[in-house]
């Protein structure tokens, strides 16, 4: 049982590192390769891997955001979903890798309640990108009011789901 346990541990953290490559790989797709910035990614990753409960993983997420900033011309490139989508993964592994230590019990709940977080996250990462894709075909400049109401909606959202996410029992032995 405790091999089981560290095992389901190790490949938590391993999805840190395959979510960090796929953020790089998605921005590479979508744009030009910043071996610099993705190096930074990778190795920041990594220490995300060993040390989940370090805040080098927004580190990450703001490598990723420059890296795809600078490499890709057209911002809303439909690789972003991929990118997002990808985030999506990195920080519920993160997240989840660092609420309990290596040895603990990993179940099946657990694992059901957060892959449904990320499949909801990554389910809504699509819409996201079709409402930015079409703001910016259309040509509307932004407005302080689209950004207000975006983040009323995310307020909304999050008050909504705040109490179950935050609610998580972890069995350890």
């Amino acid at each position: 049982m405790r091999t089981e346990q560290a095992l389901s541990q190790w490949l938590i953290r391993a999805l840190i590192l395959t979510a960090a490559l796929l953020c790089v790989g998605f921005s590479r797709v979508a744009g030009e390769p910043l071996y610099v910035i993705e190096i930074v990614v990778v190795a920041f990753a990594g220490k995300c891997a060993v040390h989940p409960d370090s805040h080098v993983g927004l580190l990450v997420v703001l490598a990723v955001g420059i890296n795809w900033v600078v490499a890709v011309e057209d911002a809303t490139n439909p690789w972003v979903i991929g990118v997002a989508a990808s985030l999506a993964l990195f920080h519920t592994s993160v997240a989840a890798a660092s609420v309990a230590p290596l040895g603990a019990a990993w179940t099946p709940t657990l694992g059901r309640k957060w892959g449904g977080r990320l499949a909801a996250i990554a389910f809504l990462s699509l819409p996201t990108w079709l409402i930015v894709h079409a703001i910016e075909q259309r040509g509307i400049e932004p407005h302080p009011l689209l950004f207000i109401g975006a983040l009323v909606a995310l307020t909304l959202t999050a008050l909504r789901l705040g109490p179950n996410v935050t609610r998580i029992r972890y069995l350890q032995q």
